[in-house]
């Protein structure tokens, strides 16, 4: 699974709208959007907040 797209799986099952994610990483929502959908890369230090946020293990991008 690409890192974004496992993001956007883990915010729709936590019940997080974009604004909200983007509010609790202090991103803004359309960042976020191209984010999950590929059009922009998320850094280590990014998906490791991401990570935090969300109750997921990082290293899950890897498998």
């Amino acid at each position: 699974m690409e890192p974004g797209q496992l993001v956007r799986k883990y915010r729709l099952e936590r019940g997080l709208s974009l604004k909200e994610l983007a509010e609790r990483v202090h991103r803004t929502d359309s960042t976020i959007c191209r984010m999950e959908s590929g059009e922009r890369t998320i850094s280590i230090q990014t998906m490791a907040e991401f990570a935090r946020v969300l109750g997921f293990d990082p290293k899950e991008v890897f498998d």
